[in-house]
């Protein structure tokens, strides 16, 4: 394949799969219907590619950027937000210790590295739809970046 990026977004998948078992839900992209308090949700990817060392193969260095939405959500007023938003950050480190620990830094052979580079809270109100006057519940979102790198 001439890109890294789909077996890395398969392989922070199954990661999050193993970090986050049910009730939580982890999707391949865009989360349906179904919505439980924690959705960990790997998303879209941003590549990057660089000239490799001089080979015959011609072989490139590729950096792939994927998002990771870690979203909690917690019912009840704003004294639900603290929780909400602390929880959504526990998610984001557990992924990032996993990537720190050997061998789970090469996502089982999809990359060289990766790591959790930088991330995004947003905090907001959960109100009924069609009536915002009605706060049912807090979510934080953290939209984390994972930077890879691979020799393609």
């Amino acid at each position: 394949m001439s890109t890294s990026a789909p077996a890395v977004k398969a392989a922070l998948v199954a990661a999050c799969e193993v970090l986050f078992p049910a009730p939580a839900l982890v999707s391949y992209g865009r989360p349906g219907t179904y919505q439980p308090d924690e959705i960990v949700a790997v998303m879209g990817q941003r590549t990057v590619n660089t000239r490799g060392a001089m080979s015959p193969a011609r072989q490139r260095e590729e950096t792939v950027e994927t998002v990771v939405v870690f979203s909690v959500y917690r019912p009840g007023d704003q004294s639900q937000q603290q929780d909400a938003t602390e929880r959504a950050y526990a998610m984001c480190d557990d992924l990032t210790e996993y990537l720190r620990t050997a061998p789970n830094e090469a996502l089982g052979g999809a990359c060289r590295e990766a790591r959790v580079t930088s991330h995004e809270l947003v905090e907001s109100a959960v109100t009924v739809p069609g009536d915002p006057s009605r706060v049912t519940g807090r979510t934080a979102e953290i939209e984390a970046v994972v930077t890879s790198t691979a020799r393609v």
